[in-house]
């Protein structure tokens, strides 16, 4: 987008020299760059010898296994809107005949766009329910919530708190205390502290028994609950979420991360080290433009180049996103188009309206569990695949409220009602098809397994704020 930048992955083996020439430092050339935009090198692996932003003359160690860096380009508001192709070329003289490797990418600049707008109309959200109705929101947060392994003394159920840590559990416990008190549905919302305690002592004590601390993988981390912790005073929730933004295994967001197929520990890492810098690390604060440019890049592929990937982990790149964009201010105009082509292209290529489920439970309307594989001859929106399950439907959820409220209920290009309850021949809204997914959501979970109940609850909350006047 004019104004912002973005990175290109090297993949040292696309452009190498061969195994049989001598061993020195390779020149690589750079052309095509958009006119007044610039170029430097995201390098931290130390593969850049050195770099002519000037020249795009580029020298890379030599090495016989496939290294990578990459190329970050910073548009300006007068780069012209179009597209460019990026060619890396590097001529071998050594032996004859001489060898030149070409390499292109194609590089779109897009301008600003976003249809903002207010709804004018807040119908009832389907399946909020009560403490005592089963298959509703509510039932599930307060009779599953307490009740559930996650709310267990440590160390019960998971010794060193590992897997009681899956998707944030600190956080869905937070948010349950604070809806209970706003909305008084238990009459006692107290009785959550327990369920954060226990699952803060597992927290930590699991980070404290690596070495160094925190470096674990980024499907344990709980950096929301923990900042929360942290802002509120506990030191060693405190410690804890810097051990963890500066030790996690994906810290350094190496370029490997532009792969997809990462976009989990990407996405994760990317919000420890958000959570860690609003709780006073300042050692962070570099990576995150970095991170939050790289989880932009995942979305362009999914959305843009059919890649593969699983739309219930697409989902927390947007709770992601979507909170960087609210907290800081609402400044990186990037976000809210990224979030409504994802949210677009979910809906109109992987929501499965009917029996969506192989499995031992049959499930209806419920989001592919792998998606993305039309060029490889396989399309798992049309399969009801043992993975597809409706309760990671509120991981996926949130964003489709985010957008009806951002966009006053705007429509889903390529949609038909016919899928969301609406008209059939006319387009589905945002507010349509997220009630479908949440409903169905709740409907069909038993919400029981840690896991699961961190799923549902880890910011379908923000479902229900974004839905209500």
């Amino acid at each position: 987008m004019q104004g912002y930048d973005t990175y290109i992955l090297i993949n040292y083996a696309d452009i190498a020299r061969p195994a049989s020439y001598v061993s020195s430092s390779m020149d690589v050339t750079i052309g095509g760059l958009p006119p007044n935009s610039t170029m430097s090198m995201y390098d931290p692996n130390g593969y850049v010898v050195s770099f002519n932003s000037g020249t795009g003359l580029l020298k890379l160690s030599a090495s016989n296994i496939g290294q990578d860096t990459a190329l970050h380009i910073v548009t300006t508001a007068s780069t012209p809107i179009g597209a460019y192709t990026i060619t890396f070329s590097n001529g071998h003289a050594e032996q004859y005949p001489s060898v030149v490797h070409s390499y292109s990418y194609s590089l779109n600049v897009t301008g600003s766009s976003f249809p903002y707008g207010n709804p004018t109309s807040y119908p009832a959200i389907p399946n909020i329910g009560d403490k005592s109705t089963p298959g509703t929101w509510v039932y599930g947060m307060v009779t599953k919530g307490a009740t559930a392994f996650f709310c267990t003394p440590y160390p019960t159920f998971c010794s060193g708190g590992a897997g009681c840590n899956f998707y944030d559990g600190i956080r869905a416990y937070q948010q349950a205390k604070t809806y209970d008190t706003a909305n008084g549905i238990t009459g006692n919302p107290l009785q959550w502290d327990a369920c954060i305690s226990n699952r803060k002592v597992g927290y930590i004590s699991y980070i404290n028994s690596t070495t160094p601390p925190g470096a674990i993988w980024a499907i344990y981390l709980g950096s929301k609950g923990t900042m929360s912790l942290a802002l509120n005073g506990d030191t060693a929730a405190r410690t804890a979420l810097f051990n963890t933004a500066n030790n996690a295994q994906w810290k350094t967001l190496r370029p490997f991360a532009l792969d997809v197929g990462l976009e989990r520990e990407l996405n994760f890492t990317t919000e420890a080290l958000i959570a860690a810098n609003k709780a006073g690390d300042s050692n962070v604060n570099s990576l995150i433009p970095v991170g939050i440019d790289y989880i932009l890049a995942d979305v362009d592929q999914i959305v843009n180049a059919g890649v593969s990937h699983e739309p219930f982990i697409d989902g927390t790149l947007a709770d992601t996103l979507i909170h960087y964009y609210i907290d800081n201010g609402s400044t990186d105009v990037r976000i809210p188009p990224a979030i409504k082509a994802l949210a677009d292209h979910l809906w109109v290529d992987y929501w499965i309206p009917g029996v969506c489920s192989g499995s031992n439970q049959t499930f209806t309307g419920c989001f592919a569990y792998s998606a993305g594989m039309r060029h490889m001859g396989i399309d798992y929106s049309e399969i009801a695949g043992t993975g597809n399950s409706a309760n990671l439907n509120l991981l996926i959820a949130p964003m489709y409220a985010w957008l009806f409220k951002m966009t006053g209920n705007g429509t889903i290009p390529g949609s038909d009602g016919a899928q969301c309850r609406g008209t059939p021949g006319q387009p589905c809204t945002y507010q349509q098809a997220g009630d479908v997914i949440f409903q169905k959501g709740f409907s069909q979970s038993d919400y029981f397994s840690p896991k699961d109940w961190a799923q549902n609850y880890r910011w379908s909350f923000d479902y229900v704020t974004w839905r209500s006047p």
